[in-house]
């Protein structure tokens, strides 16, 4: 069976007011209704009635507003942490064997996986640097990534082996970062949080090998929780 539609509110408003004008009277001479208008009770129900569902209007219109501000910040920050791992994952994919100097002079490895105090942080050297001005520079690239107050940072040096005033650039990627965790898996899928591992047995399975074959990344964030990528190593 059909379900039947409730009236609408403003007719259920005019049925009230007319049974009231009839109540006083009013319909049984239509002279007298002619000459006569709405009680000051009567305007002041209706215009009680019309300011609640004003009321109501304005509260419902307000919720949506801040409910759609609230979704296009969520997407917007969705967007971010999609441009950063799309970004992570471009330089990952370019990981190259080419072990580089610090600036001290000493050798290190194509990729450098730390892990000091419960902070991650990965340093490597990568290919695909773009040159759209045709600067006279390799188009190598030594990177990394690493977590600075909260915030997920990104370092790029101009050179690969550093001179002792060469300095990084760096570029904020994510804030409200709690934790940064990377891991590094060998051919035979065992794990480790250091690269190249420093001692014991775990050393030993991953021998002499420059590059992991894939490397994880997870990032804990204040408002969206754990998210982890992993990126496959062409030359691992």
């Amino acid at each position: 069976m059909k379900r039947r539609q409730p009236w609408p509110l403003w007719l259920f408003i005019l049925v009230v007011l007319l049974f009231n004008v009839q109540g006083n009277g009013l319909t049984d001479n239509y002279n007298g209704l002619a000459g006569k208008g709405f009680t000051l009770l009567e305007l002041l129900v209706a215009m009680s009635i019309f300011s609640v569902m004003s009321v109501m209007a304005y509260s419902g219109l307000a919720t949506m507003i801040v409910s759609r501000e609230h979704m296009m910040g969520e997407a917007e920050k969705l967007q971010a942490i999609q441009r950063v791992f799309t970004l992570i994952s471009y330089d990952f994919r370019q990981v190259l064997d080419r072990p580089v100097r610090d600036e001290f002079g000493q050798d290190l490895g194509a990729m450098l996986g730390t892990f000091d105090l419960e902070i991650a942080a990965v340093e490597f050297t990568r290919s695909g640097w773009r040159n759209p001005t045709g600067a006279k520079r390799s188009s190598m690239q030594r990177v990394a990534y690493e977590l600075e107050n909260d915030k997920l940072i990104r370092k790029s040096w101009p050179v690969l082996d550093r001179a002792y005033d060469s300095k990084p650039f760096s570029t904020v990627l994510l804030s409200g970062v709690e934790r940064l965790e990377i891991r590094y898996f060998n051919a035979y899928d065992q794990v480790t949080n250091v690269w190249p591992p420093a001692s014991g047995s775990l050393a030993g399975s991953f021998g002499s090998l420059a590059l992991p074959k894939a490397v994880e990344i997870a990032v804990d964030l204040k408002d969206w929780g754990r998210i982890n990528r992993l990126f496959v190593l062409v030359n691992g």
